[in-house]
């Protein structure tokens, strides 16, 4: 990214208008094959966006009007995107090189591997993870339902662990999940999950902020029963941390009315 950003910067005109025609065609089509067809397109658009707000940061020279109008277009589309500050912004989903956590693994080398041996990359790499975990929560953005499988693989594993690889996996999972078919296979994959595994403080918060970010789902979430195991089983992590901040004591004796009035569902 930071290459893109200086080649637009001192190339040549011809270089210049390379990019362009670059851009604007977008990501391969084997780079988007292991995408689900419905979410091809977002994610498409999404790697487009990030190209071009580096170029569009340079300044000199100015973005030319033709990848105005496509950042316009996506904008328009997506009005919820954002791009990080400063040198976040260099992150990538084309390239296995980016600014911020290092790590062995791009977000497309996780995509060009198996399914199982994701899992395997996922619960055994201890080297570099910080990076490993956040290029995994951006595959979960981009390819949720790659994402999902693998949390129902992993969820079937002789091992379901560890934590983290579900804390970022449901952060990536958040905007998917209000999909009732989308939500219903993680739920069901949380389900496998020990005990012990989802009341871990961070695994325990991770479920609360997802079971938040679905509250919003039309149809309402309410009368899915799954939803209130999920409530139940964090309950313990939940009631020291989340529940304290929409001063709620859980004293009430129908939980439910409580999980009405904390997360708007009523």
């Amino acid at each position: 990214m930071a290459l893109l950003g200086s080649l637009w910067a001192s190339g040549s005109a011809v270089s210049r208008e390379r990019i362009v025609e670059t851009l604007l065609a977008g990501p391969s089509p084997d780079v988007l094959s292991r995408v689900s067809e419905e979410d091809r397109e977002r994610s498409r658009d999404r790697r487009i966006f990030d190209r071009l707000i580096v170029v569009a940061r340079v300044g000199n020279p100015p973005l030319d009007p033709r990848l105005r109008s496509e950042l316009d277009r996506i904008e328009a589309a997506y009005p919820g995107w954002a791009a990080p500050e400063g040198e976040r912004a260099m992150f990538s989903t084309w390239s296995e090189f980016r600014l911020g956590s290092a790590t062995d693994y791009g977000v497309d080398d996780l995509a060009n591997l198996p399914q199982e041996e994701l899992v395997s990359t996922l619960q055994g790499t201890t080297d570099l993870r910080e990076g490993l975990l956040d290029a995994w929560k951006q595959f979960a953005d981009t390819d949720p339902e790659g994402a999902i499988a693998v949390l129902e693989l992993t969820a079937h594993s002789a091992n379901p662990g560890p934590g983290d690889i579900w804390e970022y996996g449901l952060w990536g999972l958040r905007e998917s999940a209000k999909r009732p078919e989308r939500r219903s296979r993680i739920l069901a994959a949380l389900e496998s999950v020990p005990d012990a595994l989802i009341n871990e403080p961070d695994l325990a918060r991770a479920c609360a902020d997802f079971l938040e970010a679905v509250a919003g789902s039309r149809p309402s979430p309410t009368g899915e029963d799954a939803v209130w195991r999920l409530f139940d089983r964090t309950l313990a992590q939940l009631e020291q941390c989340f529940w304290k901040r929409h001063f709620c004591s859980m004293t009430c004796t129908h939980r439910r009315e409580c999980y009405h009035y904390i997360f708007g569902f009523g």
